[in-house]
Order: C-alpha cells, then structure tokens, then sequence
C-alpha cells in the first residue's frame, strides 16, 4: 500500500489544464476510497474574495502583495484543517501561482516570502505545461475570458516569466 499525498496544488499558465487535472486526480482518488477535496469547488466564506477585484484595481502590485498573503494565509489555515481532519486536499493555484506573479512584477522574493510567513506547504506540488499551440487551441475551445488569455508565452513575457519561475520554485 503506498500513502496518499494529504495536500496536491497544481500549477500552471491559463489553459495548461490544472482544473481538469485537479478534477481528475480527485475523482480517481475517491474511486481509490480517499477522502478527497476539490478545495477550488468548495463554498469557502473567504473575507478576502469580496475585495479583491477592487484591491487589484485600485492598488499599485507592491500593496496588492499584503492582500494576497492574508488571503493565501486564509486557505493556508483552512486546508490545515482540512488535512488534520483527513482529507486530502487538491487545489489549483496556490501559493506558487501567487509569488510567481509577483516576482514577475518585482515585489517579492519567494525565498523569504515562504520563510516568514508560516504557509501550508503543498505535500505533492505538480506544474504543468503544454504546446504552446496545444495551449492557445484549449483557450480557444473555451473562449476567451479577458486579455490576459490572448498573450503568447514568448521569451521575455509575462507568461514566459511566470511559467519558468514556476518551474524552478522550490523553497
């Protein structure tokens, strides 16, 4: 018998399939009769959802980072419990996603971030990549949701950055 993960992200540019592989992994750990979570699908009351499209408006990327780690904190805490009641957790987008951005932007360095703030630390952390004509087909048979779906991932853009910085995270 091999032991269960108690708490997997997934990381990954829009359109890599993290909400896909987060479904599946859930539904073939509950076949396999763990109690599994697909943490994104959960009604969670989180304080911080309510502000944030007009934090990230109306702040410049140095403030909106002290958002970000009380919400990351937030779930931080919520998955704690989680895990210690014996579900496994499964979550795209977590604190990888978070620092990637920023570090994109110049206002953290994830080395520290981690070391000072007690966050839940992911037990399996999977990134995933793909083609980027793989990609763009997947965001074009969904639809285009905002902007940010149109960018290429090219050397020296933002997705580029963002998906080698999640790459080589490993505090």
């Amino acid at each position: 018998m091999f032991e269960i993960a108690p708490f997997i992200t997934f990381h990954g540019i829009d359109g890599t399939g993290k909400t896909t592989a987060v479904a599946s992994t859930v539904l073939l750990l509950r076949r396999m009769g763990v109690n599994a979570l697909n943490y994104d699908q959960l009604d969670v009351d989180n304080p911080f959802t309510v502000a944030k499209k007009r934090v990230v408006a109306e702040t410049p990327p140095a403030a909106q980072i002290a958002f970000y780690i009380g919400s990351a904190l937030f779930h931080s805490d919520l998955i704690e419990r989680l895990t210690k009641k014996g579900s496994t957790v499964v979550k795209a987008r977590y604190l990888d996603d978070i620092l990637a951005h920023h570090g994109h932007l110049g206002v953290v360095n994830p080395e520290i971030m981690v070391s000072v703030f007690p966050f839940k630390q992911p037990d399996l952390r999977v990134v995933l990549t793909l083609d980027e004509d793989v990609r763009r087909k997947r965001i074009s048979q969904r639809g285009v949701v905002d902007e940010k779906d149109l960018q290429l991932v090219e050397p020296g853009s933002r997705l580029y950055y963002f998906q080698n910085t999640l790459l080589r995270i490993g505090y």
